[in-house]
């Protein structure tokens, strides 16, 4: 049986006079986005947002972004904040196209509060444009040429040379012989009208990345809906959904430093038009690593999320639900004949990884008011339930006998939630707000 571990935390603000304390979000409007070789929603707001660090590690150019929001540590084993899209928590910004985002909104202090241990490395809060009055068609699109840029010198073949190095009868720039020019190009059509009740918007986003390191590069589509439906004087129903389907090369992490070290006289090819292999410790012919080796990735995201809300007088009242779904799979093979990892029992590796996200909550609140006092009482709740799989296929044993290992593991965590909360304001110059929450979650208990 799954046990919850509760705890409870409470809240009390009180702002007294006009000059309020610093705020502790920022949120951004698409007027305001950066703008050029823009590929995931991070990039367009990289330096804007103060306490923000946005970097990558060493690693190829396709990688993703690590973020980190100033003045958080981490109780949950997650560095980068938490991502929520269009009131959905997902795992990565895999799930968003940069050209569907109207705002995004950055938390971190007690703006976090809501989302309690979650929100423990701060929350990046994404928000979709909305639908438009008359119908609307829009395209938009642009291509980028990117390239290295040396930073670290390295020894040529005659440099090598002189400084006593072996010669193996070639010079060859391995920097130039693993790297390209890279070619990207993105298309976006969104399109979106109300007739009636209903409104909607609806996009399709293609994109065509090449990395820098050879062989790299990655494909993407992208297609989400917007649909607004009102019910009734009383009702309305709102729809959101996405999906994300993407086929990446992300190349060699190591090949890198492969072809800093490489002997510059060291040839590509043998005279039989075989990969010359170098016979020495930890040292590779870099070419032959992207020729004889082969490494994959297929993700696909799918995000769907349904809400039903009512205004009755003063009364208003929420109740959703949604499922994001993220299914990524990586291949690596190498083949015999090549020296980086082509031993029988190094060159196969397969890593595949499912996660299941089911979000349900909801909202009550309502509204008293005079002449100079606004009391806002809401009680609200959410329930979220995490399914992860995730399984390794490599092989083992000898040279003489290799068999294929399949380790696969499964974890599920349940987080449940409620909020009681009060907000008063007299006049212009006192504001009071305080809360309670309750948590439980079967990840949180006395082994971890």
């Amino acid at each position: 049986m799954m046990k919850l571990q509760l705890y409870a935390c409470g809240l009390l603000l009180l702002f007294n006079g006009t000059n309020f304390a610093q705020s502790t979000q920022t949120e951004l409007l698409d007027s305001t986005f950066l703008s050029g070789n823009i590929q995931t929603p991070i990039q367009l707001i990289n330096g804007l947002v103060p306490g923000m660090l946005v970097s990558k590690t060493n690693s190829t150019d396709l990688n993703d972004y690590e973020i980190r929001i100033r003045g958080f540590n981490t109780v949950s084993g997650r560095a980068n904040p938490l991502i929520v899209w269009n009131g959905m928590v997902v795992p990565s910004f895999d799930f968003i196209d940069p050209n569907d985002i109207r705002s995004i909104k950055v938390l971190r202090g007690a703006e976090t509060a809501k989302y309690v241990m979650q929100g423990a490395s701060g929350v990046i809060e994404v928000t979709s444009k909305s639908t438009t009055q008359k119908f609307q068609l829009n395209y938009h699109g642009f291509g980028t040429v990117d390239t290295k840029i040396y930073k670290q010198k390295v020894l040529d073949a005659d440099a090598f040379l002189l400084a006593g190095g072996q010669n193996l009868g070639a010079k060859t720039d391995w920097i130039d012989e693993t790297t390209q020019e890279a070619l990207s190009h993105s298309h976006n059509v969104s399109f979106g009208q109300a007739f009636g009740p209903v409104d909607y918007r609806a996009s399709i986003n293609y994109r065509n990345v090449q990395g820098v390191q050879k062989s790299t590069g990655y494909e993407r589509i992208n297609g989400s809906l917007n649909l607004n439906w009102e019910l009734s004087r009383f009702l309305e129903l709102d729809y959101f959904g996405s999906v994300n389907d993407q086929s990446t090369n992300p190349g060699f992490v190591q090949l890198t430093r492969f072809a800093h070290f490489a002997n510059p006289t060291m040839p590509i090819y043998f005279e039989t038009g075989d990969y010359f292999q170098y016979l020495a410790f930890d040292s590779y012919n870099p070419s032959s690593i992207i020729g004889l080796s082969t490494k994959e990735s297929d993700n696909l995201n799918i995000l769907n999320r349904v809400q039903l809300s009512g205004n009755f007088g003063k009364l208003h009242a929420n109740v959703y639900v949604g499922r994001s779904t993220s299914d990524r799979t990586l291949n690596e093979s190498y083949q015999n004949e090549a020296g980086y990892r082509g031993l029988p029992f190094y060159n196969i590796y397969r890593e595949t990884d499912y996660l299941k996200h089911t979000q349900i909550g909801g909202a009550i609140s309502m509204k008293a008011e005079s002449d100079n006092w606004v009391l806002e009482p809401k009680l609200s709740f959410d329930n979220q339930i995490y399914d992860a799989e995730s399984s390794t296929t490599e092989p083992f044993g000898s040279i003489d006998e290799v068999f294929l290992r399949t380790q696969t593991d499964f974890n599920k965590v349940v987080l449940l939630g409620a909020t009681i909360s009060a907000d008063l304001q007299v006049g212009k110059k006192l504001y009071l707000s305080v809360g309670d929450r309750l948590e439980g979650s079967s990840a949180v208990h006395a082994s971890n």
